[in-house]
Parts: structure tokens; sequence; C-alpha cells
């Protein structure tokens, strides 16, 4: 099979056997369906891996559009896992904005789950030479590392961003941790020593918490040091829980004891 590129480099040839031509032809002659199609993608996605420029000709041979672009999409998540900057550069000399950031999705994906530092090292150069899409492409590749479960890699990589980028990447990676793990992403966010950082992480957290379990999440501000973020951060968490469980959110803020931080 092919392998991965070390450095960007391609450094073996594809697999002519890549596609089962006997299993695609009997597909194709299928009436559509979900599974149909599922299957379908599957098979480009593995010739992807291996033989991308042919993958990609044969879904760009099918007519309905709406498959067209599954299939193209399944190609590139292959082409991504061997090829990551060749398949790249094909995405970002797409002309659709829009195209171009589901494209750039895909491919991140097939990048992480290939080997996560191969996507950050690739995600890392693309950000420096697109400037302008920046926030976006980086937020594509935080999405894609959250998706394969690389929670903390995806906070250390929006962490590692210039002052410009870094606000949204970190809101980005901490939210979308949240949603899965909160209690770890919190403690992360908690034991970051930059205290810029750690308030970017903290707010990041309510974000994707207050989704999962908002009293939680409250208890949680409610414990972090005494200091004017506290304030903010506990007013953005009563809030998300108010809109959730209102008696729940009135009952806690009528057990506790007056303060500034509960005026606001």
């Amino acid at each position: 099979s092919a392998a991965v590129e070390t450095n960007f480099v391609i450094v073996s040839t594809a697999n002519t056997n890549a596609l089962n031509e006997g299993k695609w032809s009997e597909l194709l002659s299928l009436p559509g369906s979900p599974a149909r199609n599922s299957q379908l993608a599957a098979l480009l996605e593995k010739l992807g891996a291996a033989d991308p420029t042919r993958a990609m000709a044969l879904a760009d041979a099918e007519s309905n559009l709406k498959l067209r672009e599954q299939l193209t999409l399944a190609a590139l998540h292959g082409w991504a896992r061997t090829s990551p900057a060749n398949a790249a550069q094909w995405v970002l000399n797409l002309p659709d904005v829009s195209k171009r950031e589901i494209a750039l999705s895909t491919a991140f994906a097939g990048m992480v789950a290939a080997d996560p530092e191969i996507a950050m090292r690739m995600g890392t150069q693309i950000v420096a030479k697109n400037p302008d899409e920046a926030i976006g492409y980086g937020s594509r590749l935080i999405d894609a590392l959250i998706d394969g479960g690389d929670f903390q890699q995806a906070a250390q990589w929006a962490a590692s961003g210039d002052a410009q980028n870094q606000s949204s990447w970190m809101a980005e990676a901490y939210s979308r941790w949240a949603e899965f793990q909160p209690q770890q992403a919190a403690q992360a966010a908690a034991g970051i020593s930059d205290p810029a950082q750690r308030n970017l992480a903290l707010h990041g957290i309510v974000g994707g918490w207050a989704q999962a379990d908002p009293a939680k999440l409250v208890q949680f501000v409610t414990d972090l040091p005494a200091d004017a973020d506290r304030a903010s951060l506990l007013s953005q968490s009563l809030e998300r829980w108010a809109r959730e469980d209102p008696v729940s959110a009135a009952e806690w803020i009528n057990g506790q004891k007056t303060a500034p931080a509960m005026d606001q």
C-alpha cells in the first residue's frame, strides 16, 4: 500500500490494485440508495489513498451532483491520509470558498486519522501561507483533532497560534473539548500558567460545558480563585443554566451569600 508522506514528500508508488473493479461496477448498476452510495464512497476512499488521480476522476464522472460531492470528499479523505501536502494543495486551489472549507475539513480529518502530528504540522504551514483565512482554516484543523479524540493536541495547537488567532482557536478547542470531556477540559484549562491563555480557555469551556451540564459548570466556576474574571465566567455560566433550567438556577442563586459577583 502507499506510504504516508515524510516531510510532505511522496516516497512511495501507488497500489494499482486498490480498487475492486467488480464491486465498483456492481454497485454502479444498482439503484441509488444511502447504503449503495456509502459503499461507493468507501471504495473511493481506499483508492484515494493509493491512486488519488483516478479516484478523483471517478468521482468527477458521477452525474448526480450530491453523490459526486460525497465521492469526491471520500477520495480526498483517503488521499490526505497518505499524501497530505498534495491533498491540501488541491483543496486550497478550489475557487469556491464554501467548498474549500468543507474540503479542508475532510482533508484534515484524513490527516488526523493517519497521524495527528502530521496534521498539526500541515495546519501550521497552511495558516502561515494563508493569513487572511487563518482563523477559519485553523478552526477546521481543531475540529478534526477533536472529532478524532485528540483533545489535548487540539488545545496545544490552538495555544501555539499568534495573538491574532489564539483567541478564536482556544475558544474553539476548549469549547469542543468540554462538549465531550468537561472535567478534563476544565482541569487542563485551570492548569495553564499563562493568565491570558487560561482566561481564553476557561471562557471557551463555558460554551461547551453549558450544553452538557450547566449546573456542574456553575459549581466549577464558583470554585475558581476569586478575581474579576471569575465574576464574568459566573455570569456567563448562570445565564446558560437559566436558559436550560431557570428554576434550579434561581434556587442556586438564592442559596448563595450576597457578594458583588452575584449582583452581576
